[in-house]
């Protein structure tokens, strides 16, 4: 929560709200991990999810803080600087069986009804590119074909 601290959202509420909200559905999602200690894992990267994008931590933090299972997820859901979102940050993000499950309640969450409609009119039409992607994590283990490339993906998530 300090990583975040005061900061507010695009839909005006503390920034913080929405990695425990996707906290609390991969708690509530009924996902078999392996152990106790992946599913404490995933926890741990729900909320760390945009800690990196948003807030100027890094994986190296993240690492010698909470370990290399939660580093290496937090770095697999990390967008990096340039990376286009379709296919390159999902099939990266598909690699990492923690990350996918996080992705995917993020996603969830970011496409809520009560979150679109927060957002300014302009920025709604991204709920297309968060069913691409919910579609394609979902969809199982496979590299992300290349067809799915379309232009525009390079906006920020």
């Amino acid at each position: 929560m300090k990583a975040h601290g005061d900061a507010m959202d695009k839909g005006d509420e503390l920034a913080i709200l929405h990695p425990l909200a996707v906290m609390l559905a991969v708690r509530d999602a009924g996902i078999s991990f392996a152990s106790p200690e992946e599913h404490a894992a995933a926890l741990a990267v729900a909320v760390l999810h945009d800690v990196v994008e948003d807030c100027g931590v890094t994986v190296t933090e993240v690492n010698a803080r909470f370990g290399c299972v939660v580093a290496d997820a937090v770095d697999a859901i990390s967008r990096r600087q340039g990376e286009r979102y379709i296919p390159d940050y999902i099939a990266r993000v598909k690699q990492n069986a923690i990350a996918t499950e996080v992705k995917l309640a993020d996603l969830a969450h970011n496409s809520s009804p009560q979150r679109m409609m927060r957002l300014p009119e302009s920025e709604r039409s991204i709920i297309r590119r968060y069913d691409r992607a919910r579609g394609i994590l979902a969809a199982g283990p496979e590299v992300v074909p290349a067809e799915t490339r379309e232009h525009g993906d390079a906006d920020q998530a």
